[in-house]
């Protein structure tokens, strides 16, 4: 779980370059106003993976020629009746 420095909004936009460069760096700042989180900064390559959808990740993953299945084919096991 990411490790979140915490700015006030009036503090972040003064010194936006440093909220910039630590969130560059791997380390996402949380932007509060009145004590609130109301954003997120995070560098631009984090946010590309997190807009990747769960199909990107499946059409990326290895694919394989012959799956074998885990369990049987057969009937399988009777169930008591109720």
């Amino acid at each position: 779980m990411a490790t979140y420095r915490s700015w006030k909004l009036e503090t972040a936009k003064a010194q936006l370059s440093e909220v910039v460069r630590d969130a560059e760096r791997g380390k996402p700042q949380l932007i509060t106003r009145r004590g609130e989180p109301v954003a997120v900064v995070i560098s631009a390559r984090e946010y590309a993976l997190k807009e990747q959808s769960g199909w990107d990740v499946f059409a990326r993953a290895p694919q394989v020629e012959e799956f074998e299945p885990v369990r049987p084919s057969g009937p399988g096991r009777a169930l008591p009746e109720f």
